[in-house]
C-alpha cells in the first residue's frame, strides 16, 4: 500500500511541473511584453526628441535667414559702408588709382552723401581743407559723372574752396567751358565793382599767366579770352592786370588751409554726424542731364 501511495504522489508531482513551467513561460513572456513596451516608449519618446530637436533646429535656420534678410536690408536703406570707407581712408598723399576705387564704390551707394563727403574734405573752413586731394576728386568727378561737378561747382569754389580749384580740368570739356563762363561773368562784375571802390573777388589772382608753365595754362588764358571775345593782350590790360593791382592795394579775408587732425577710424555715427550738418544741405544731386 504505501508503494502504491509513493507511486501516486510521483504521478501528481509530474503532474504538477509542466503548470510551473507554464506559468514560467508566462512570465518570460509577460517580462518580454513589457520590454518590448519598454523600447517601443524608448522609440516613440526618441522620436519625439528627434522631432523636436528638427523643429528646433529649423525654427534656428528660419531665424538666421531672418537675421541675414535683415542685415541685407540695412544694407540696402543704411547704405554707409563704402562711404564710410572712403571717409576714413582719403588722405593726403593717396594714388588716384586708389581713390578711384574708393569714390566709385562709395557713389553706386550714395551719390548725395558722396558729394557731400568731397564738400567736407575740400570744406577749408570746418573740413578737411584738401585742396590737392580734392583736385583728383574733381578729376573723377569730370570723367564719371560731370554734370554733379557742374551743378555743384560754385558751391565748390565760393563755399569750399577757391577759384583756382578746377584751372586743371582738361580743356574743352563741360566741366571745363562752364568753369570759364564762370570766370568770365565774374571778371565782369569784378570789374564793375573796382570802378565803383567796392569789393572784388580773387578771381583775377588766380588766374595763371599765359607765360606760365603750368599745365594747360597758356590754353587756359586763350580760351578764357575766346570765350570773353577778346584777345589774351587785351584780357590781361583790361582785366587781369588792373584788378590783380585793386586786390593787392586793399585787405581781404583771405580763405586758409585748415589744420585739420585726420583720423582714420570714424564710426558711422561719427561720419552721418558730420555729413549731416545744415552746412552741407545745399550740395545738390542730380539726375543726368
Amino acid at each position: 500500500m504505501f508503494s502504491a501511495f509513493f507511486s501516486y504522489f510521483k504521478k501528481t508531482e509530474k503532474k504538477k511541473e509542466p503548470k510551473e513551467e507554464k506559468t514560467e513561460e508566462i512570465k518570460t513572456e509577460e517580462k518580454t511584453e513589457e520590454k518590448t513596451e519598454e523600447k517601443t516608449e524608448e522609440i516613440k519618446t526618441e522620436e519625439i526628441k528627434t522631432e523636436e530637436i528638427k523643429v528646433e533646429e529649423k525654427v534656428e535656420e528660419i531665424k538666421v535667414e531672418e537675421k541675414v534678410e535683415e542685415k541685407v536690408e540695412e544694407k540696402v536703406d543704411d547704405p554707409t559702408n563704402h562711404l564710410l570707407e572712403l571717409f576714413n581712408k582719403s588722405h593726403r598723399g593717396i594714388l588716384y588709382e586708389e581713390l578711384e576705387i574708393l569714390l566709385e564704390r562709395a557713389y553706386t551707394e550714395s551719390p548725395i552723401y558722396t558729394l557731400k563727403c568731397l564738400a567736407h574734405l575740400r570744406d577749408s573752413v570746418t573740413g578737411r581743407g584738401e585742396r590737392d586731394l580734392s583736385k583728383k576728386v574733381y578729376r573723377w568727378l569730370e570723367t564719371n559723372c560731370d554734370w554733379q561737378l557742374i551743378k555743384n561747382m560754385e558751391l565748390f569754389i565760393h563755399k569750399y574752396g577757391r577759384w583756382d580749384d578746377f584751372i586743371y580740368l582738361p580743356l574743352g570739356s563741360n566741366a571745363s567751358n562752364h568753369y570759364l563762363s564762370l570766370m568770365s561773368k565774374q571778371l565782369i562784375v569784378d570789374l564793375e565793382n573796382m570802378k565803383n571802390g567796392q569789393a572784388v573777388s580773387k578771381v583775377a589772382k588766380w588766374i595763371p599767366s599765359e607765360k606760365s608753365n603750368g599745365y594747360n595754362h597758356t590754353g587756359f588764358n586763350s580760351e578764357l579770352a575766346k570765350m570773353m571775345g577778346l584777345t589774351n593782350a587785351l584780357l590781361k590790360k583790361t582785366y587781369l592786370t588792373p584788378l590783380r593791382k585793386y586786390i593787392s592795394g586793399i585787405e581781404q579775408h583771405e580763405c586758409t588751409e585748415t589744420d585739420f587732425e585726420f583720423k582714420t577710424d570714424y564710426s558711422v555715427d561719427g561720419m552721418m554726424n558730420i555729413l549731416s550738418n545744415s552746412k552741407y544741405d545745399d550740395i545738390c544731386c542730380v539726375e543726368k542731364f
